[in-house]
């Protein structure tokens, strides 16, 4: 079954901010999640449903849509401040 990524404007918007380096990671990341989305850790309290990935210093915070074979990834950012953003619906 392959998985269809998704990337919320937003996200892309903050992914244009990174460092090519940095970039390079997270799409490797992307890739990841995408062979096998159950590979994050489900997330708990406000944010279940959501699923987090690391990705060096960064987590990519996203969520499954199975009924459309869809993975939404809703925030990338430092693990300090993207769980409180995400719940903000800044990220």
């Amino acid at each position: 079954m392959k998985w269809r990524l998704v990337i919320t404007p937003k996200v892309q918007e903050t992914l244009r901010t990174f460092p090519p380096e940095t970039k390079r990671y997270v799409r490797r990341a992307l890739e990841e999640i995408v062979k096998d989305p159950w590979i994050g850790k489900p997330l708990r309290d406000e944010l279940i449903g959501f699923h987090s990935f690391r990705a060096r210093r960064f987590r990519i915070v996203y969520r499954m849509e199975r009924r459309v074979i869809t993975v939404v990834v809703v925030g990338i950012g430092p693990r300090e401040t993207i769980y409180e953003a995400v719940k903000a619906g800044l990220a």
